[in-house]
């Protein structure tokens, strides 16, 4: 969260003044520290949407955003269970997928 305050929030372009600007956050815990807030409430009026209102409140979510993760969760799935794609390191633990594959993954569950 600190990270995307420093790298993008700050740094947007014509930033307006904290009355003019505006942060909505779910109630994901990484939102709701207080580093969270101190880095943000200097420069933007913050609303947190409540737990379990998401449906309500942020239709994106539900409408699109529950789409693609639910094509994503399908592709991992796919791949887990497909040991001909799988290395493992010299202890025989898996190794995690490559950052090529994710992207196929993201590319491929964008389409659906």
């Amino acid at each position: 969260m600190g990270d995307w305050v420093d790298e993008v929030w700050l740094k947007r372009n014509n930033p307006a003044s904290p009355q003019e600007s505006g942060l909505i956050y779910d109630s994901a815990k990484c939102h709701l520290t207080e580093m969270a807030k101190n880095a943000t409430q200097s420069s933007a009026y913050i609303a947190v949407i409540p737990g379990g209102l998401t449906k309500e409140l942020q239709p994106l979510d539900i409408s699109v955003n529950r789409s693609f993760k639910c094509h994503l969760r399908q592709q991992w799935k796919n791949w887990l269970l497909n040991n001909a794609v799988h290395t493992f390191t010299p202890g025989g633990k898996m190794r995690h997928a490559s950052l090529v594959e994710v992207y196929q993954w993201v590319i491929k569950a964008g389409k659906q």
